[in-house]
């Protein structure tokens, strides 16, 4: 495994990531990956709208599981071969959705904190958004079991956004600040709307 990321690390850092080029090809590819990276848990959020049965709730988590477990396969191809998907090769909609799936990766800890390293040095060169920074950053701590530094992963309770095992929350807007991002409180907001919204039955 450590050759693999290894490997993996050093195509990104000598292939320059596609800078400068286009790849429409790749962009639709990585587009018909996020579509099912949705699909499945559109699926699961109109089961639970539905009161479906627990029994077919699991069925939903579990094709979830294992939608986002198949793709990592996927994009630790894309990333040998072409490089990290970045804005001048893909597209800005396209590179947003090749982040959201490798944040989906939790299985595989070690790409995400491979690609952590890369999505830092992509942001310094406008080719990746700070907030995938700040959202991976979060993710990987928190499947390291080490508090999360900007308070983007959320749990849950009696309706209510917030954001779990947040370290030195005093200074969090600070943070969140550096890299262009709403204050905390505004994004707990929103996100409990969402959920509100999304758990109505019908």
């Amino acid at each position: 495994m450590k050759k693999n990321i290894i490997a993996i690390s050093l195509t990104l850092l000598i292939s320059g990531a596609g800078f400068g080029q286009t790849d429409p090809r790749l962009a639709d590819q990585i587009n018909k990956m996020y579509e099912l990276d949705q699909s499945v848990q559109t699926d699961l959020m109109a089961a639970a709208q539905k009161g479906e049965t627990k029994e077919k709730m699991d069925e939903h988590y579990k094709k979830i599981k294992d939608t986002f477990k198949n793709h990592i396969p996927v994009l630790k191809k894309i990333i040998t071969e072409k490089g990290f998907p970045t804005y001048d090769m893909v597209g800005k909609e396209a590179a947003g959705n090749f982040f959201t799936m490798i944040q989906h990766a939790d299985s595989d800890l070690a790409f995400q904190k491979a690609c952590l390293k890369i999505v830092e040095k992509l942001v310094k060169k406008n080719q990746a958004d700070g907030r995938s920074f700040a959202y991976l950053t979060d993710r990987v701590n928190i499947n390291s079991g080490k508090p999360q530094i900007y308070g983007t992963q959320l749990e849950y309770k009696n309706g209510e956004a917030f954001s779990k095992n947040l370290g030195n929350a005093k200074e969090v807007n600070k943070r969140r600040a550096k890299l262009r991002m709403e204050p905390l409180e505004d994004y707990l907001k929103k996100a409990t709307e969402f959920h509100q919204q999304m758990n109505k039955k019908n």
